[in-house]
């Protein structure tokens, strides 16, 4: 993961702060962001369904455990983002591709989608809201989301 100069591989050269995807970095980085994952959707419905409007009365930000948290899981899924925009992978030739440009392609038309709407810190938008039904309607799309995010990523990574 670390960043480096040009280095050559037998596939070619590897730019400067290129993740390699096989690398054992990146294999924990994924199991913490699938644990982070499940947190998120056993956590979020049981917030907004309990939680949430003892929240809503209180004006400090970030002052419980609970929302500290959620801030650091919030910031862990946009260095996900950052992370995959940099990290190699293997095309249809069987071929490692590790150029910037095409690895950004390549995540931006798969994940890059999922991952951008996973990463939408939703309890600021559930706290700012006074209609049940537009609460229950974000709850409801974001355990959507958050469910295929865990299908797709856990069929990825066993």
């Amino acid at each position: 993961m670390y960043c480096r100069n040009i280095n050559y591989n037998p596939q070619g050269w590897i730019h400067h702060c290129t993740i390699v995807h096989y690398s054992p970095f990146k294999a924990v980085w994924d199991w913490i962001i699938l644990l982070l994952v499940i947190y998120t959707a056993i956590f979020t419905p049981y917030v907004a369904a309990f939680l949430l409007r003892e929240d809503s009365s209180r004006k400090a930000r970030f002052s419980e455990p609970l929302e500290i948290i959620d801030l650091i899981v919030d910031i862990m899924f946009i260095v996900d983002i950052i992370i995959n925009f940099r990290t190699t992978y293997v095309n249809e030739n069987d071929e490692v591709v590790s150029h910037p440009g095409k690895i950004a392609i390549h995540y931006f038309k798969g994940w890059f989608i999922i991952d951008m709407i996973a990463a939408v810190p939703f309890d600021l938008l559930l706290v700012n809201t006074n209609s049940d039904e537009v609460r229950h309607f974000i709850i409801a799309f974001f355990t959507f989301i958050l469910d295929i995010k865990v299908n797709l990523f856990s069929s990825k990574i066993l």
